[in-house]
């Protein structure tokens, strides 16, 4: 499984992005940013803002962002990874609606496995619709205030560690106890090869679950 850094390059709008936004003209000039970013502090204060003190005052509405992309392999499966979106998420790709996600304050996944263009250009939407306030106690910013992956499917190796998502949440991380293809126990299985797999410590694997695997990397920091 490849995890890949999918920050950079992505567009600011405020609004939905709307055919009616456009003929009004009410949307801003698009900024083009690197998440993580939160679109609500950069709006201006407003004494009369519906969630008050709570939010410091400033305005919520819907924003969205966008950005293009082009993919050479799609081998296996690929979906994107949003730690978090504040909030009513809505993403799309090439216009058409692939997943969402309503909670604003965990991760989901977007599985974009036999939808996209290999060698051409992808346009990738995510709306985030916070204009319904007062709806959080504190500050919660608004956006795609976290970090999204491109994850990319790959081996499974027996040594991998794994996680349990269910619904676009993750239920368990921890190692692999066992890993075969048929009968036989394997050190790895390659992509689009059936196997089984069992997890150490979860006897809670269900119908529709995603069993992710990754491999971790001690890296050395110097001061």
């Amino acid at each position: 499984m490849k995890r890949i850094d999918f920050n950079e390059g992505w567009t600011f709008h405020r609004g939905a992005g709307t055919a009616l936004e456009h003929t009004l003209g009410v949307q801003d000039a698009p900024e083009t940013v690197t998440l993580p970013h939160d679109a609500m502090i950069r709006m201006p204060r407003d004494p009369d803002a519906p969630s008050g003190n709570a939010s410091g005052y400033y305005p919520c509405r819907t924003v969205h962002y966008t950005k293009e992309f082009v993919i050479d392999d799609c081998s296996g499966m690929t979906f994107l990874e949003f730690e978090g979106v504040y909030m009513n998420a809505s993403v799309l790709l090439n216009g058409e609606k692939v997943g969402g996600w309503v909670y604003g304050y965990t991760n989901f996944y977007v599985d974009l496995t036999g939808k996209l263009k290999i060698g051409q250009e992808n346009t990738i939407t995510v709306i985030a619709d916070n204009s319904m306030q007062p709806n959080s106690r504190w500050y919660s910013g608004c956006g795609i205030y976290r970090n999204v992956w491109m994850v990319k499917t790959g081996k499974v190796k027996r040594s991998d560690r794994a996680r349990l998502i269910r619904d676009g949440i993750v239920v368990f991380t921890g190692n692999i106890n066992a890993l075969k293809r048929f009968k036989d126990d394997v050190k790895e299985v390659g992509t689009n090869f059936e196997c089984g797999i069992s997890l150490t410590s979860c006897n809670d694997i269900k119908v529709g679950d995603i069993i992710e695997t990754f491999e971790e990397i001690e890296v050395k920091t110097t001061l």
